[in-house]
């Protein structure tokens, strides 16, 4: 994928978490005002609201992957991991709101 298309689609996945937070009955028109781009690139990227939602979802998923990853639980004292993981996993889910 090339770099500008996955900083459309992460824009879009950002705006949709920020107005589907707000206002879970939000339409397609609405996040892709957020994200700054046309109506029609939202669908190019998500065909129907369910793509849009589980797209999401997945990237939500990838970042509490991520976070539990970044505290490297294989290579630091468990009680520093468990800490590590603790506080990366709530910075995501602060983040969130929507995708939990």
């Amino acid at each position: 994928m090339r770099a500008d298309t996955e900083r459309t689609i992460a824009a879009i996945l950002e705006a949709a978490e920020r107005v589907l937070s707000a206002n879970p009955a939000a339409t397609m028109e609405q996040i892709a005002a957020a994200a700054g781009v046309a109506r029609t690139t939202v669908h190019r990227r998500f065909a129907t609201r369910d793509a849009l939602v589980a797209a999401l979802t997945a990237w939500a998923a990838r970042k509490f992957y991520d976070a539990v990853v970044s505290a490297r639980a294989d290579t630091t004292p468990p009680l520093v991991a468990l800490y590590q993981v603790t506080a990366n996993v709530l910075r995501v889910k602060n983040g969130w709101r929507y995708a939990m």
